[in-house]
């Protein structure tokens, strides 16, 4: 039986690691603090995102459904008109694109709850080796995200890539109801985005990277399998979006480990959507952002260019700040300093 005063504050783990245990975690690593066998939690965790992710947008998802429904009636809609106003997908209104981000977000409270009852680690570890989202560093990768993507965007512009939304034609009129979808974007967004990272690059990555304790194995499953998860979670695709989906996934995976945390993902993925969505609103359809098509080889060129730029950028960004990318197995297990 384990000395009592081994204990640091965890209930389910004390701070004392078994023969061939690493004693300082990589980002991924973080649930090899958690409760054993580790395999037997990691596999529990990784169905468990893709479970809750999917019942927040089942259960969750029809309860934001029918709020927005009722406040729209309130407000004096039909409700054949109002149902439709959030529910389709192929001209959708700004209730429509609120709807889906709010479900979205609401994975973040649920994720945060199957990790702590999972592994028994404060949920302040999904975000970074620090315990904490560094706000200082989140701003920086969502400054380097904003120049890579113009790049991205005038590239669009001058290749003949197919299938995009882009600003090619002409500025549509900013209507109230451009207004309100902007507004939508702007808010709402950070969360949905955040939350996608949570699950994606957060609950599963750390699951995954937490099964073997060889660090090139945990490094490459922990990146490559959420990646190939993160984009078949979009539905059917064209292999250019495919692609794309899956190059920001390894992207994202590899900086979680680089850089010690999510917040270069979420940043990217912030500035990605505003982007995607603002561009879409002033000279496009929402509807072509929400269930893009085609595309080519062109796009793939672009997607390769994009990625490629953000990531040495970001990582380069990471060194010369000295960025923390690891922690020691003790200080996971002490009692946690304060919130999330």
């Amino acid at each position: 039986m384990s000395d009592p005063a081994a204990f640091t504050g965890n209930p389910y783990h004390p701070d004392t690691a078994g023969a061939g245990e690493p004693t300082t975690l990589e980002y991924q690593q973080i649930d090899r603090a958690g409760r054993e066998p580790q395999w037997a939690w990691s596999l529990l965790s990784v169905v468990s995102a893709v479970a809750g992710f999917v019942l927040v947008q089942l259960v969750l998802g029809l309860v934001v459904l029918l709020l927005i429904v009722l406040g729209l009636v309130v407000g004096g809609v039909d409700p054949e008109q109002a149902m439709d106003a959030v529910s389709d997908l192929d001209d959708p209104q700004p209730s429509t694109l609120a709807f889906l981000l709010v479900t979205i977000s609401l994975s973040i409270p649920v994720i945060m709850g199957l990790h702590r009852a999972i592994t028994g680690l404060s949920p302040r570890w999904l975000i970074s080796v620090a315990g904490r989202i560094r706000w200082g560093w989140l701003f920086t990768t969502m400054g380097i995200a904003l120049a890579t993507l113009i790049v991205n965007v005038v590239l669009g512009a001058v290749l003949p890539i197919s299938g995009d939304a882009d600003a090619s034609g002409g500025l549509n009129d900013l209507t109230a109801t451009a207004v309100r979808f902007l507004l939508v974007v702007l808010f709402l967004v950070p969360f949905q985005a955040a939350a996608e990272e949570y699950v994606f690059r957060g609950l599963m990555m750390q699951a995954l990277g937490s099964i073997s304790t060889a660090r090139w194995v945990s490094r490459v499953v922990s990146v490559v399998v959420p990646a190939l998860i993160f984009a078949l979670f979009h539905g059917a695709q064209s292999v250019p979006v495919f692609f794309d989906r899956f190059a920001f996934g390894v992207v994202a995976g590899v900086l979680a480990i680089v850089t010690g945390g999510i917040e270069a993902g979420i940043g990217y993925h912030v500035v990605n959507n505003w982007l995607a969505f603002t561009i879409a609103v002033l000279f496009s359809d929402v509807g072509s952002s929400l269930n893009p098509e085609g595309g080519n080889g062109w796009n793939i060129v672009v997607t390769l260019v994009s990625s490629g730029t953000f990531l040495g950028l970001t990582w380069g960004a990471a060194r010369l700040m000295n960025l923390q990318t690891t922690v020691e197995r003790a200080t996971v297990l002490a009692q946690p300093a304060g919130r999330v």
